[in-house]
């Protein structure tokens, strides 16, 4: 893994090389949500959960981010960068993300991803699991969004793998975002239905 991560940074450092003439797109956003999940389950058990995201990106599809926010015992920071690109009507996404957490833990994973119009596929994998995921989405109006998900955990030590499924609905307006997320996971112990409501706001940078 760790020889695969080093790679996957030498060639988007390689790439970037030709495209530092580029003008870049930089955004981000700040929210408070009253539940944290990650692939289904809650990160912050079943508390609020505050978060912060960066994300920069050069017209060629390279693409670089930052996100941080709690978790129960403490923080997490994740950094990551990729690739997109698009043939014809699909679209491609190849990248690289390392979780660090505030017990000085760290987690570094690849993922892949292809979208033909509403429907996404990803795959990723770190130390532990392995990840496959479907996502769709669509936008009711130009102001409001709702997107399904289906994933699916499977350990690479030879533990129970559980499958999670999610429904988010968003709303735009001037100078805020609102969302609703509704989660089922059927990890034993921790799984079952959550539901989380959010706001966030977009930064000018």
């Amino acid at each position: 893994m760790k020889h695969l991560l080093t790679a996957c940074a030498l060639s988007l450092a390689l790439a970037a090389g030709s495209a530092l003439a580029a003008q870049p797109s930089v955004s981000a956003s700040v929210g408070l949500k009253s539940n944290g999940f990650f692939r289904g389950l809650s990160v912050t058990e079943d508390k609020p959960m505050m978060f912060g995201a960066v994300n920069y990106a050069l017209p060629n599809g390279l693409y670089a981010f930052g996100k941080g926010n709690n978790i129960a015992g403490g923080g997490e920071v994740d950094l990551g960068g990729g690739l997109k690109r698009q043939i014809g009507r699909l679209n491609l996404d190849a990248g690289v993300i390392s979780y660090n957490f505030s017990n000085r833990e760290r987690i570094d994973e690849v993922y892949l991803s292809a979208g033909m119009g509403l429907v996404n596929a990803a795959f990723a994998t770190n130390q532990s699991t392995h990840y496959l995921q479907v996502n769709a989405g669509h936008a009711l109006r130009h102001d409001m969004g709702l997107a399904v998900h289906l994933g699916n955990t499977l350990p690479r030590n030879g533990g129970n793998a559980f499958l999670d499924a999610g429904l988010n609905l968003t709303k735009s307006f001037k100078t805020f975002n609102l969302a609703g997320e509704v989660v089922h996971s059927t990890a034993a112990q921790v799984g079952g239905t959550k539901v989380s409501v959010g706001i966030s706001r977009d930064l000018k940078i």
